[in-house]
């Protein structure tokens, strides 16, 4: 009888951990849906199925125990999605990547929204690749894909359509939220020159528009932010101040 007490104890703990692991992965979930983050994707139910569905047959057939089998099952099929949901991630700064921007044209086209969004570009980013490196040019994508995240967190996400092109969506319309993110990505601009104190300055062209469904298609208002980046870093260059040729002293 004791025995079979205590299978019945450890039986029953198993099944306790496995809801709170349940719970815990559904409040992950939703933090990163909060956040924007890639793995929006990711659905709970592939992993809720199976352990509920387990959690049920060991209720029912004292002395079988297939809450672990479950789980595993429960794991596997989050190792299938996940490794899908990475299709859609840029591997070098962990945003989302070109083939997530063609995603989003599928779903945006025929759909009632409005958004804003950013096209940037960097400045000078070949003069980085060619005075420094590859790897410097790596870690300034690195820097500025963590500055773009920072400014839009819960409010947006951030795509790396290119080399060293991002498109930053917004999902306000209003001109005060609009700012606030403006300010906090050149805020992030200053902070990381300031604290590096690299050869080089890290800034970005960028281009802004709010996408109208009801106006354009979404590929029409890509070609708009592609054609308004091009205009402010136009301005960049024809600024009087900037000079290309001159460089920073180096450390």
């Amino acid at each position: 009888l004791f025995r079979a007490v205590i299978i019945t104890l450890l039986s029953c703990m198993a099944e306790i951990i496995g809801v709170i692991h349940v719970l815990y992965g559904m409040i992950l979930l939703d933090r990163s849906k909060r956040r924007d983050e890639v793995v929006i994707r990711f659905s709970a139910g592939i992993f809720l199925a199976p352990v509920v569905a387990g959690v049920i047959a060991q209720s029912l057939l004292f002395g079988i125990s297939v809450i672990w089998v479950s789980v595993a099952i429960a794991i596997q099929g989050i190792s299938s999605y996940l490794k899908n949901s990475l299709i859609f991630m840029d591997s070098l700064t962990g945003v989302f990547n070109h083939m997530y921007l063609k995603d989003l044209e599928r779903e945006y086209d025929g759909k009632d929204v409005a958004f804003t969004a950013f096209m940037t570009d960097f400045n000078d980013f070949k003069s980085i690749n060619d005075d420094f490196g590859h790897g410097e040019g790596d870690q300034a994508l690195i820097a500025t894909s963590r500055i773009f995240s920072n400014a839009v967190v819960g409010r947006g996400r951030v795509i790396r359509c290119a080399g060293d092109e991002f498109i930053l969506i917004i999902r306000s319309v209003y001109e005060a939220v609009i700012q606030d993110v403006i300010e906090k990505i050149e805020r992030g601009f200053e902070e990381y020159n300031s604290r590096n104190k690299l050869n080089y300055t890290l800034s970005t062209s960028m281009g802004q528009a709010v996408f109208d469904s009801s106006r354009q298609t979404f590929r029409d208002f890509l070609n708009v932010l592609d054609r308004k980046m091009y205009e402010n870093k136009r301005k960049h260059y024809e600024n009087d101040e900037y000079d290309r040729r001159k460089q920073l002293p180096l450390r």
